[in-house]
């Protein structure tokens, strides 16, 4: 469903209750509100796959069969002090055009991102940093950031230790606040990474701070 342009919402009374024999979901949802109700539900659960999410799916987010996907465009992350509530179970996650975040990592304050294999981030304009040093990403093996405007580095400054053990690949597309990419101190903090991308970030200076 989520090519048409139907969106589901929990005021026209549809439910997934009685769908027992569903394995697969890719599904719009019109509202934050329908989307928190769904994922509160549980239903995800049941589910082998699924590409859900708020806005138009589907921008930038390759969708792979067998993957647990979320995307959400143009809709704010906090609601009333309290983060929005996600799968525990996703393994893809885009967000585009969400602006009222600093640090990604908040997201983990009602979500476990432990099975968060692939990140894609694009014009999130109040974004800073990815993570503060105390938020892991253990499972992360890639990160795409595009167009983020205050990005200012991938941690807080503060050693990323044990956070991106598993990140083999970083694309960083027409982030213009970055200076450079790592401390020199972070570098043993990414054992496998294999593969940097950086493309129109203008005032990238060096790879690694001194």
């Amino acid at each position: 469903m989520f090519r048409s342009k139907w969106r589901w919402s929990s005021a026209k009374g549809v439910g997934f209750d009685e769908i027992t024999s569903l394995t697969n979901l890719g599904l719009s949802f019109e509202d934050r509100t329908s989307f928190i109700e769904y994922v509160r539900s549980k239903h995800w659960q049941d589910l082998q796959s699924y590409h859900l999410g708020i806005g138009q799916l589907s921008i930038f987010l390759p969708i792979s069969k067998g993957t647990r996907s979320i995307e959400i465009q143009g809709y704010d992350l906090v609601w009333q002090d309290t983060v929005i509530e996600l799968p525990n179970n996703i393994q893809q996650l885009a967000l585009h055009s969400c602006h009222d975040i600093t640090f990604l990592s908040k997201l983990s304050d009602t979500t476990n991102l432990e099975n968060l294999r692939q990140c894609y981030l694009s014009n999130c304009n109040g974004l800073e940093f990815i993570t503060a040093s105390c938020n892991r990403f253990p499972s992360l093996e890639l990160l795409v950031l595009r167009k983020l405007p205050k990005l200012k580095a991938i941690s807080d400054g503060i050693a990323a230790s044990q956070i991106f053990t598993k990140l083999k690949c970083l694309k960083i597309h027409s982030c213009n606040s970055m200076k450079y990419l790592f401390s020199s101190g972070m570098l043993q903090d990414f054992p496998n990474l294999e593969e940097i991308e950086v493309w129109n970030s203008s005032l990238i200076q060096e790879m690694v701070e001194d």
